[in-house]
């Protein structure tokens, strides 16, 4: 435990520190004079300080642990998901949370431990990656995961999660040939896939394709653009993004962060994610 807390990278946990604040100031200027959204800062705040206590107790924990028992953790993902369908909390009219006193998603818990999972698939069949074994193993390990995520339904994290996983195997050896007979097998499945999306799936990719196809659907869209193209270089102030301000965009305090460049301007938006690039090689400077 102690050689642990040695190896602890304390520098990007104080820029992980100043990026809350910053996000905490955000969501403040966002949400000023917005009614019924007074108790967003309280609530990013009680976040914030909840994402710091799991932090510390994840890395507390050798994540390599679960790739010791990998079974044991894709029954208990699997069956977390599973639990989601039969007695999860429905919010915005997606079933994707489980309330044991706080409510938690597991759909989240998979983008991370599907892909360690994975890893150890592929890992322990490194000299057989040809075999038509290993690649019906790793689709069916990842299909079951994706399907119960599809079926709260959430189709963006669905298709994260199998980008994610295709990425692996092609990086994995993966014979390109079967890369070409799923993309077949995709390409005749989706008409079917289509017919049993909800409506606001389809309307998304719609616009995704389309944008300009409805203007309703288009709209948050639109105002964050008009939010970033005032931002200027410089910005108009924390308190002074009318786009937020007036009421234009929907939901100021989560969609379209990126438009609160109006209020700090391109040189804004540099300073908030520079600290992340240069902490990124971090890790790779100390080996």
């Amino acid at each position: 435990m102690a050689r642990a807390w040695r190896n602890f990278d304390w520098t990007l946990l104080g820029i992980t520190l100043v990026m809350l604040v910053i996000g905490v100031v955000m969501v403040r200027s966002a949400t000023i004079n917005t009614p019924g959204l007074e108790d967003m800062v309280r609530r990013q705040i009680t976040f914030c300080l909840a994402g710091l206590v799991i932090l510390f107790v994840a890395a507390s924990v050798d994540y390599t642990l679960v790739a010791t028992a990998p079974t044991l953790t894709y029954l208990i993902l699997v069956g977390l998901l599973a639990l989601v369908e039969i007695v999860g909390m429905t919010q915005g009219g997606a079933q994707r949370w489980v309330e044991i006193g706080l409510a938690v998603q597991p759909s989240e818990l998979a983008k991370i431990l599907v892909v360690i999972i994975l890893a150890r698939f592929l890992a322990d069949r490194e000299q057989a990656m040809r075999r038509i074994s290993t690649y019906l193993g790793a689709v069916l390990l990842l299909a079951l995961p994706l399907v119960l995520i599809y079926l709260q339904p959430d189709l963006g994290t669905t298709l994260s999660i199998a980008f994610a996983g295709g990425v692996m195997l092609l990086i994995a050896g993966l014979p390109l040939i079967y890369a070409a007979l799923t993309g077949v097998a995709a390409a005749a499945v989706a008409p079917l896939a289509w017919l049993s999306m909800q409506e606001y799936m389809r309307n998304r990719i719609l616009l995704f394709l389309n944008p300009a196809g409805n203007p309703d659907d288009f709209y948050n869209v639109n105002q964050a653009l008009i939010s970033i193209g005032n931002g200027g270089i410089l910005g108009q102030g924390l308190s002074h993004g009318s786009q937020s301000q007036l009421h234009f965009l929907r939901a100021p305090h989560r969609l379209h962060l990126f438009c609160h460049r109006r209020r700090t301007g391109l040189c804004g938006r540099g300073h908030r994610t520079r600290p992340i690039h240069s902490a990124a090689p971090a890790p790779a400077a100390h080996r």
